[in-house]
């Protein structure tokens, strides 16, 4: 065939025609991808698949229209096509078929990489392109900033700069950025760069100071290639407090070019977006900042942090990362205890919703209202689903990956639970919380030689961290080594502020027959000017009881068993679906000989929390349940009940993993401790 008759052949066959018309629907379908997959957050691979299949489908389209003809018979091979007479309908629009066919001959290709079709699996597609940002040497740490005020005062203002620039960054899903709470043991211009990235699992370190006096303010950064030891830039921002917003942004902007990130219409808009126009509330919400970096779980932690917010949304009432964050501090003291009224929740949950009203897309906003349903609510299915969309705006946020993993474990999830927590682990590789949760759940799996190893790595963090210590003596009594648990405790201080820890201080002594000090311990917590209320009041009156009815005191034991009923009945009636109220009462009740109501106690409990909703809490409400009925001679029920948790995964009322050896040490099973059945049961090993 000639040249000639070539293109005319091509012509005939209207391959020019599929190609013009191929051009045109395949740039239609890029604009559409590049316009509307930012927005909804698809990650920029999705978009340059999107480009790479409409570039395989060109050829794919012109061979099709080569191949085959549109004719009144439908689509035949093109030397049958030639058979038929033509018309001038004969193709009309079906040419646009074929570019149709070749576009989907073009997906069918790629078929095992499909475009992200829910939320759920974006959470999977994002950790898939952080993988690819850190094997490009996407990632970051960013090291405390030194404060060079002559006013010490004022330290918390660069702890506050530095927090805000991490933030922006740590939205970047391009990124991997590590979070503050893993940077916080480094000095701010350390000398091994290259050991301290290696730590953190980083390729650059951005380090900075900054000098406020007055109302000028000056911040100094440098970004470096840690391997090398490079400084890719360094830069100076002279501002007045009234002009100092826009830095973290620009900061984190300048640092995501460096690193030649790829930044989402949604990224690019929320990096440029200032939190307030105010500088005092802005100076109030960096001092709550400040307060939240210190971790200190205490409630005066707590209140300064909510006070701090609270004065910068008094300020500004549009401050929507204000109100996030006022929220999250009242949700907070309310999980831990430390105040469970009506008036907190309200507050955790006003807050919760002025930020959604103010900024409803907001990461940060969906992080409030998961630990407000978390938290407060304990609504399980509502909480995941705010903590899951949180996730997806802020997809280096630890903390959210944490919260979500909780959730996760809650209902049985287990893999998921443990691949959150190791994401989270790589964000924050030197962070207390996040090691300390998956310790727990290698715990709650019975995993002991992989909970030891974390927990010997906090050591490594912490080693007089009271929570940690804590934590390795339940892992010690679990595995039936009592001596081992004592020695992790004795040298920590009697912490009555801190539930987890002085729980356990005073089970020991009641678990190694030393009565007289439990009942000493408890007895001067009442006499601290900052003496337990609500809750926790009844919680730690009841456990006097139960010392001194080990010691056997049963009068000054009914005193203290009808004290703790009388504060745990004052919380039922403000909390009436309290399933841990609940146990307590049921234990109180119990105790004073009360059966019908103790059992009524413990099954409303079992009742509010069934195993859908929450598989921990519900085995945790299960056991309470059986030591009622132990403690009452209901021998047959209560030994079935434990035959099943020993196989289930849990933590129970005493955050403590139900074993054999466990149940041989616990006095709450003296009642059945004769019981062949029982005995069987305290000797077999752990699955």
């Amino acid at each position: 065939m000639s040249d000639r008759n070539f293109f005319a052949e091509l012509k005939r066959r209207n391959v020019y025609k599929v190609a013009v018309a191929y051009a045109a629907v395949g740039w239609l379908l890029i604009q559409i991808a590049t316009t509307t997959f930012p927005v909804l957050q698809i990650p920029t691979w999705a978009m340059r698949l999107v480009v790479v299949l409409v570039l395989l489908g060109f050829p794919i389209a012109l061979v099709l229209a080569w191949a085959y003809e549109m004719t009144p018979e439908g689509i035949l091979r093109a030397n049958r096509g030639d058979a038929v007479p033509k018309q001038s309908s004969r193709w009309g629009g079906g040419w646009i078929v074929l570019v149709i066919l070749a576009l989907a001959a073009a997906g069918w290709l790629f078929l095992g990489l499909p475009l992200p079709s829910t939320r759920r699996e974006q959470l999977s597609l994002t950790a898939s392109a952080k993988q690819e940002g850190e094997a490009a040497g996407k990632s970051i740490a960013v090291l405390p900033f030194a404060s060079l005020s002559e006013d010490k005062g004022n330290a918390y203002f660069a702890e506050g700069i530095q927090d805000e620039i991490l933030t922006r960054l740590a939205k970047i899903g391009d990124l991997k950025v590590i979070s503050r709470t893993s940077t916080l043991r480094y000095k701010s211009t350390p000398e091994n760069l290259f050991e301290i990235a290696k730590e953190l699992g980083v390729a650059h370190i951005l380090e900075g100071s900054v000098q406020k006096s007055g109302d000028r303010v000056r911040v100094n950064v440098q970004l470096i290639k840690a391997q090398t030891d490079t400084h890719l830039w360094a830069e100076t921002y002279d501002r007045t407090l009234t002009d100092v917003f826009g830095v973290e942004s620009e900061i984190a902007q300048r640092v995501a070019e460096s690193l030649r990130a790829t930044l989402t219409g949604v990224e690019k808009a929320t990096l440029a977006t200032k939190p307030t126009e105010n500088a005092a509330a802005y100076d109030a919400y960096l001092r709550g900042l400040a307060v939240v970096a210190s971790n200190r779980e205490s409630i005066e932690a707590f209140t300064s942090a909510a006070d701090f917010f609270e004065t910068a949304v008094r300020l500004d009432p549009k401050f929507a990362l204000a109100w996030a964050r006022t929220s999250i501090a009242h949700s907070r003291m309310y999980w831990l205890g430390y105040d469970r009224s009506p008036a907190r929740e309200e507050k955790a949950k006003q807050a919760a919703e002025k930020a959604r009203e103010l900024q409803p897309d907001a990461g940060e906003t969906f992080l409030a209202r998961g630990y407000y349903e978390y938290y407060v609510v304990r609504n399980y299915d509502a909480a995941w689903s705010a903590f899951r969309e949180g996730v997806l705006r802020l997809p280096n946020n630890a903390d959210a990956l944490l919260s979500l993993s909780l959730i996760e474990r809650r209902k049985g999830r287990w893999a998921e639970a443990l691949a959150h927590q190791e994401q989270a682990m790589r964000l924050d590789p030197q962070s207390v919380p996040v090691l300390s949760q998956l310790a727990v759940t290698y715990f709650v799996l019975k995993r002991f030689t992989d909970a030891h190893t974390i927990v010997d790595r906090l050591l490594g963090l912490a080693p007089e961290n009271p929570q940690v210590l804590a934590g390795l003596a339940r892992l010690d009594l679990a595995e039936g080594n009592l001596e081992a648990a004592e020695t992790a405790m004795r040298s920590v201080a009697p912490a009555t502020s801190n539930d987890y820890v002085f729980e356990i201080q005073l089970r020991l002594p009641l678990i190694a027959g030393r009565y007289a000090e439990a009942i000493r311990l408890i007895e001067n917590a009442f006499k601290r000017t900052t003496a337990p209320a609500d809750f926790l009041a009844g919680k730690y009156r009841y456990l006097l009881g139960f010392a001194k009815e080990l010691a056997g005191d049963n009068a000054g034991a009914g005193e203290a068993y009808e004290a703790a009923r009388v504060e745990l009945a004052k919380v039922i009636q403000a909390q009436p679906e309290s399933a841990e109220t609940l146990i307590y009462l049921a234990f109180v009740q119990a105790g004073l000989a009360n059966k019908e109501a103790a059992l009524a106690a413990a099954q409303k409990a079992v009742a509010l929390r069934p195993a859908s909703l929450d598989a921990i809490a519900s085995a945790s409400s299960e056991e309470a349940l059986a030591r009622i009925r132990a403690r009452f001679g209901e021998t047959d029920a209560a030994i079935a009940d434990l035959r099943r948790l020993l196989a289930t995964n849990y933590v129970g009322p005493e955050q403590i993993a139900l074993t054999p050896a466990l149940l041989r040490l616990d006095p709450a099973w003296i009642s059945l401790r004769n019981d062949p059945r029982f005995q069987e049961l305290c000797e077999e090993k752990p699955k």
